[in-house]
């Protein structure tokens, strides 16, 4: 192969099927959290991910609902390394067919890269003089950058004017792209998260779910009337029923005070009894 086009290969995706697997590991690497790079020790913004001078991450989301995509959550720190030059990290927001989000697909026919042709096989450039290629004829999404200077710092967050993109269909395939093509820039480090929100004072209430809040509705209305009937007879028959033992219990123990009563009293008038007896059986005293 040409050396030019080995060098385009490192960020080109080829239209074969050898090459699914690299589209579907960039996908893995960008959402899957077990994938990304963990921080230095000390580090407590959590798991990162370096998106490297010439590399594209890129992911598919299916947005079942009208909302927004907010990047605004995102975090980004400019590394060391590079050739001292200015570049920019490309942020794309764009619809997809559904079956971009498993197998590769022709990103040109959405304004997204340039198709290149060599020996019979197909290659997609997404990458061109250090820019993501936008073409602006066919693009409709959603299109910002960030500046990475030659050094310091870059802007660490996308402002809300610039960092929400608003889905107005429902049922679509969103494709979230981040571009930093060129060679000699510096590597970005990216934290954080992608919000796929749904539009304000939307319930998305789906037929399964309807079903499942239904089946609840229902249980809760079946275990309710079975409490009710529960109070109103059983529940009601037991409290009579204790009430009913606690007035016998309450009677016998007066009985029982009643009749000890009695025989303390009965027992004191044997004693005054047998007194009486034994001072008249007393013989007199002789004068």
């Amino acid at each position: 192969m040409h050396p030019k086009l080995q060098k385009l290969s490192l960020y080109c995706f080829c239209l074969q099927p050898v090459a699914t697997e690299a589209m579907n590991y960039v996908r893995n690497r960008f959402w899957n959290k077990g994938k990304t790079e963990r921080p230095s020790k000390g580090d407590g913004n959590g798991p990162h991910l370096t998106i490297t001078p010439g590399d594209v991450e890129e992911a598919v989301h299916y947005m079942q609902f009208t909302g927004k995509i907010d990047l605004t959550e995102l975090s980004f720190t400019a590394e060391s390394g590079g050739t001292g030059i200015e570049s920019f990290l490309d942020v794309a927001v764009f619809e997809v067919p559904s079956h971009c989000s498993s197998h590769n697909c022709d990103l040109s026919r959405y304004g997204v890269g340039s198709m290149t042709h060599f020996n019979g096989m197909s290659y997609l450039s997404l990458c061109q003089a250090g820019r993501l290629f936008i073409d602006n004829n066919f693009f409709q999404g959603f299109h910002t950058q960030l500046m990475v200077p030659s050094e310091g710092p870059m802007p660490s967050n996308m402002k809300k004017t610039n960092g929400i993109f608003k889905v107005p269909i429902q049922n679509r395939n969103y494709n979230v792209m981040l571009a930093n093509c060129n060679d000699n820039g510096r590597p970005v480090s990216l934290r954080g998260q992608v919000v796929f929100d749904f539009e304000e004072n939307y319930t998305p209430i789906t037929p399964r779910s309807l079903t499942v809040l239904t089946s609840v509705a229902l249980m809760v209305c079946l275990l309710f009337s079975c409490l009710s009937i529960k109070i109103d007879r059983g529940t009601r028959a037991h409290w009579e029923y204790q009430r009913f033992q606690n007035v016998e219990i309450s009677r016998e123990e007066q009985i029982r005070e009643r009749l000890q009563v009695y025989n303390s009293n009965s027992q004191d008038g044997e004693t005054e009894v047998e007194s009486s007896e034994h001072d008249e059986l007393r013989p007199e005293s002789i004068s």
